[in-house]
């Protein structure tokens, strides 16, 4: 069978007019050929209304490239759902979603298919390939506190960075609101971040946004989140996060020696020499020449 272009990891509880009336609505109506793509519920074994929905929806037993994913309920969502949703895609590019996101952009898929394109005939058909595409629209990409676009909140990547890195977004100990900062900043310190032309906006109509008369509570978990997307995160405050950000540079640099380093440094990209760097890094040591190179 062939590829999907592109998964969407779609997380859902109870929230099925959103699904249907938005998301749904929308991907049926901007996708060129909606069999260009793969669509991946995970969805809580005790919502038996959303699994009773999807399982029945007529639609969905059409496409070629679709899975229902039943699982145990859990707060975690950055490796619960999506993490466990992207391991079990099969499109060449991974996109975590939403029930409540809208794509705003037509054709978006054959985008996506000019962007493989580009990057099979600059890097080669047989090269693992690396690229986080940004995504726009309302309630999706910030601005920092410079004025500048933030990090998308639905990037788009290659399958080959969840091969290389053994997750999608993060690892588990990250909060979901802090998943997209993760992988941004790993790959923008790669220059490997890019936009498709014309852009993809996919917007996410909820509390992020635009929600009408939000209670109390919700205005505190969201000013909360909205503290964490602004702030600086740094390595005295969270070092685990840094290492773990290094850690994932090192694997796909290995996978792209000739790309990032000269052929005279390559002996020093080693997985001893990556385990080495990051312990000494670990107990307070002076950053290795190693990541200054990178």
């Amino acid at each position: 069978m062939k590829q999907p272009i592109l998964s969407i990891i779609i997380p859902t509880r109870d929230n099925i007019e959103a699904l249907r009336d938005g998301f749904l609505r929308s991907f049926v109506h901007n996708t060129g050929d909606v069999n260009n793509v793969e669509l991946i519920f995970v969805v809580d074994e005790d919502d038996k209304k959303t699994i009773n929905f999807i399982s029945n929806e007529k639609g969905f037993k059409q496409l070629k490239h679709f899975q229902l994913l039943i699982r145990k309920r859990s707060l975690n969502i950055t490796d619960d759902y999506y993490n466990y949703g992207a391991k079990k895609s099969n499109g060449f590019f991974v996109m975590p979603g939403a029930d409540d996101i809208v794509i705003d952009t037509p054709n978006y898929d054959l985008l996506l298919i000019k962007t493989r394109e580009g990057l099979i005939k600059t890097e080669g058909i047989h090269k693992k390939h690396y690229l986080l595409i940004k995504t726009y629209g309302e309630g999706n990409v910030g601005k920092d506190p410079d004025g500048r676009d933030g990090h998308s909140g639905f990037p788009i990547l290659t399958q080959d960075s969840i091969n290389c890195l053994g997750y999608f977004l993060a690892p588990a100990g990250i909060p979901g609101w802090g998943a997209d900062w993760f992988i941004d900043t790993i790959y923008t310190t790669l220059n490997k971040v890019a936009a498709t032309n014309p852009p993809i906006n996919i917007a996410q109509v909820s509390q992020h946004s635009n929600k009408k008369n939000p209670s109390e509570k919700e205005k505190e978990k969201y000013r909360r989140m909205r503290e964490v997307y602004l702030s600086a995160i740094t390595p005295k405050e969270n070092p685990e996060i840094w290492l773990e950000i290094l850690r994932a540079i090192h694997y796909i640099v290995l996978d792209n020696l000739e790309k990032y380093t000269p052929k005279s440094k390559w002996m020093k990209y080693t997985a001893n020499k990556i385990n080495e760097d990051i312990g000494v890094i670990a107990k307070g040591g002076i950053c290795p020449h190693i990541y200054e190179e990178i």
